[in-house]
């Protein structure tokens, strides 16, 4: 579940803006012909249901499009004709934003528009409800009330049903901004509301704990990959909701009905895989790897004693004395153990900042599993050094739904995608970063300490890892292009890319060629399908960011861009049976092709 895209971050301490006409200059402004588009799959041409331009904005679902047009009003129209089908109109200078849809629902807010010309961003003008309407018909139902007690800037970012309830986590911003991709928040909020709305049922305040700078970040088609902080922020299941608000902030479990914290886990990031040897010879997950009282974070008193027992003996090592003997015998002895344990709860405050320093929770939490097997998956990224978002390992924490304690990890190549995951019955699938979906299992087992050894190893279950990576066009065509960013759909079951970017098969041709390609998990069948569309005029050869070769066959040019060039796929919607493409140009000439599923 995406948030809503105001509590992103746009600021940067330094920015490179890297705009689509100056990776590869254009000498020619193209324009597409919708009249002209053929839809081939696997070789064989298919009829194409439906061409519309200008593209509109919103979501995809049951064969409406829902979104805000121009004049704040929440519409839905049908695809591929167009037409309106309902329409609830904003108050002036007022716009109606969607924040979550169900399979039946629209949840949006009211924000207000700013003036024309203005620097200004759009904000939250009613924060106190959270409204609904039919995406069928287009009738409202009873809102939901905001708490009393939350801020006038509040606004809704996530939103989630489970066991007759609606869940939402509302977000206060603060001012300032921490870093290019983290906004800082004042406080986040969970809320709970019964299915038939109203009043509220409980609401409670999560504190924000801010999070350091990661470095510097760079926009462009070929941009380097970056460990983004992109939060589901609520998940539920197992009569529980859980949230998590803020890169360092901690994950909290809360009763359904009730709104009772149930558990809290903070800084999971010190947690690590740990052993005993002989004669236990075990696994265990403690933090900073340890097993000692005060990592495993149990009663203070507990660790406390742990703490000064360590400090005794540390202190009887460095006077000598055997275990037993007097410590009598040497005058200032407790003022010894007393600096050791200052010394010792220095020492570990240092080691818990300067790990906090290097580690931010990027993904999560995600709830999957039933029963004794449910789970919450949560992502971290840890490095160090100015470049850190660059640099940065990625980590999944798999705790138990019940207590919140770590019963695995599982350490994958590339960071994942944050929000752009998929439950599935047993775990979850992630998208990651460079062109990879990890599958994950829930239901590991936790470690347990006993002699003789558990056999359990603190692993989590990782199914299968997959990079997809960069395809070809499977021709070698005079002009071969990159993709816009990473514009996929992927189920439980299969994946819709674009394996290579726009193609023009020979100089001079007015037809652009956009491969898209379906993938199998199962059996790793892929079904290629082909769009082709003819532009106006022909395009030439690029100014910049290219290469081009010579085929050793024919003799004749090869030329390959870094990024985009000419038009791009920037967006793939399946909706049913029907795949929905489209296709951008600098120019703004942009078509929405419908044709059927792969």
């Amino acid at each position: 579940m995406q948030p809503f895209s105001a509590v992103s971050c746009a600021c940067a301490c330094l920015t490179i803006w890297t705009a689509w006409a100056a990776e590869c200059a254009a000498q020619t402004t193209v324009t597409l012909d919708p009249k002209s588009v053929k839809w081939a799959v696997d070789g064989r041409e298919v009829a194409v249901r439906g061409v519309l331009s200008p593209v509109a904005e919103g979501v995809l679902r049951g064969g409406l499009r829902i979104g805000t047009d121009g004049q704040g009003d929440l519409v839905a129209t049908d695809e591929p004709g167009g037409r309106a089908v309902w329409r609830l109109k904003a108050e002036k200078d007022r716009a109606l934003v969607p924040v979550y849809l169900s399979d039946d629902t629209v949840y949006f807010q009211t924000w207000t528009l700013p003036a024309k010309d203005s620097d200004e961003a759009a904000k939250i003008a009613d924060s106190r409800s959270l409204r609904r309407v039919s995406i069928k018909t287009g009738e409202e139902s009873a809102p939901y009330a905001m708490p009393a007690e939350a801020a006038k800037d509040e606004l809704v970012a996530a939103v989630v049903l489970d066991g007759g309830m609606v869940f939402a986590v509302s977000l206060a911003s603060a001012k300032e901004r921490h870093d290019s991709y983290e906004r800082s928040l004042r406080h986040a909020r969970v809320v709970a509301w019964n299915e038939a709305g109203g009043q509220p049922v409980w609401s409670k305040q999560i504190e924000y704990r801010g999070v350091a700078s990661p470095g510097a970040w760079v926009v462009s088609s070929g941009r380097p990959t970056y460990a983004t902080t992109d939060l589901c922020l609520l998940s539920a299941g197992a009569g529980r909701v859980f949230a998590c608000t803020g890169p360092h902030d901690a994950i909290t479990a809360f009763d359904q009905k009730s709104g009772t914290l149930v558990w809290t886990q903070a800084d999971v990031w010190e947690y690590r895989r740990g052993f005993i040897g002989p004669s236990v010879w075990c696994h265990f997950i403690g933090r900073f790897g340890s097993d000692d009282s005060w990592h495993r974070g149990n009663d203070p008193s507990e660790a406390d004693r742990e703490l000064r027992s360590d400090a005794e003996k540390a202190v009887r090592h460095e006077l000598g004395l055997r275990e037993g003997e007097s410590s009598k015998k040497s005058p200032g002895f407790q003022q010894r153990v007393e600096r050791k344990v200052a010394a010792i709860k220095e020492e570990r405050k240092k080691q818990k900042e300067d790990l906090a320093a290097r580690c931010r929770i990027i993904g999560g939490p995600v709830f999957a599993g039933k029963g004794e097997a449910a789970r919450v998956f949560v992502a971290v990224s840890e490095a160090d050094g100015p470049w850190m978002g660059y640099l940065a390992t990625c980590r999944i924490y798999e705790l138990s739904a019940a207590t919140g304690e770590p019963v695995g990890i599982i350490h994958l190549p590339r960071s994942v995608a944050g929000t752009d995951v998929r439950v599935i019955d047993d775990g979850v699938i992630w998208r990651c970063q460079g062109g990879a979906l990890a599958r994950l299992r829930a239901g590991t087992k936790a470690p347990t300490v006993t002699m003789g050894g558990s056999g359990i190893d603190g692993l989590g279950q990782l199914v299968w890892y997959r990079e997809i990576g960069a395809g070809t066009a499977g021709e070698k065509p005079w002009l071969q292009t990159g993709v816009c960013g990473e514009p996929w759909i992927f189920s439980d079951s299969f994946l819709v890319r674009p394996p290579a970017g726009m193609f023009v098969r020979k100089m001079g041709d007015v037809t652009m060629h956009f491969p898209v390609e379906k993938l199998d998990f199962g059996g790793g069948k892929s079904v290629r399908g082909l769009l082709s569309v003819a532009c106006s005029p022909a395009l030439e050869m690029p100014w910049s960011n290219y290469r081009t070769d010579t085929d050793p066959e024919t003799k004749e040019w090869l030329t390959t861009t870094r990024g985009t060039y000419g038009a791009a796929i920037t967006r793939l919607e399946q909706d049913g049976d029907t795949l929905v493409l489209t296709v951008a140009t600098e120019s703004g000439s942009n078509i929405r092709v419908m044709v059927p599923a792969l």
